[in-house]
């Protein structure tokens, strides 16, 4: 049985919108994909930039400590010399240059506390930011898991559909089928429905012949949108 070539063709038009449909839904998915994978790609940077901040601050402990370390053996060599010295002016200029060490060793002290206490302190916070961000990935992982296999099952229903429509598109006559295929390329939905006597595009009215023509079933240009009419 040959198919009514009006019927064939809003059969089409029908059968694009929900293959319009199931692409829109992909490049919904694919769009939440990338923000899941920047949000994944976010939360690896944050903890390089943790580790690199706790390192920077431990290369700065050991510095200060190793400071101090020579600050003390320069202390006990000066003490030492004090003890040998023959004259009070020798006496006196160490008795300074101790002095000066003693207090430099009293900074480097204060400065060795604050330091240790940053580097504590930044790291009870990456251990909870790592505790709250291990379950914000995993929590990531997964969805970004379930996106990508539903993305897997639209890829083939909508190659599916494709290789489908390729039969409908077949059934429809040449001069609807070429019309159509270059308002595609202008607007998404170049061929709409009569409702209420109107286009159910843009609502313009349709006169009392046109109506008569699209019950015949005509196609028709609608005056207000320029889209292709029909009425079932």
């Amino acid at each position: 049985m040959v198919e009514n070539p009006f019927t064939a063709f809003i059969d089409l038009v029908t059968y694009d919108a929900a293959l319009r449909a199931l692409q829109q839904k992909r490049l919904s998915l694919i769009s939440e994909q990338n923000h899941i994978q920047s949000t994944l790609s976010l939360l690896e940077r944050n903890t390089v930039l943790a580790k690199a901040r706790s390192a920077d601050l431990r290369k700065e402990v050991d510095k200060l400590e190793r400071e101090l370390h020579e600050l003390d053996a320069q202390l006990s060599d000066k003490q030492h010399r004090l003890n040998l010295v023959n004259t009070p002016k020798e006496y006196m200029s160490l008795q300074q240059e101790i002095e000066i060490l003693e207090q430099n060793k009293r900074n480097a002290d204060d400065a060795l506390l604050t330091l240790w206490s940053a580097f504590e302190q930044q790291q009870e916070f990456d251990q909870q930011r790592e505790k709250s961000e291990s379950i914000e990935r995993a929590v990531a992982e997964t969805k970004l898991r379930e996106l990508q296999q539903i993305l897997v099952d639209l890829e083939q229903e909508i190659e599916k559909k494709q290789r489908l429509r390729v039969e409908k598109e077949a059934k429809t006559p040449d001069a609807w089928r070429e019309k159509y295929a270059m308002m595609l390329t202008r607007i998404e939905n170049p061929v709409v429905s009569v409702e209420n006597a109107s286009c159910s595009a843009c609502f313009y009215p349709i006169s009392q012949q046109d109506l008569a023509a699209l019950m015949r079933h005509k196609l028709l240009e609608c005056k207000g949108c320029y889209r292709i009419l029909y009425y079932l």
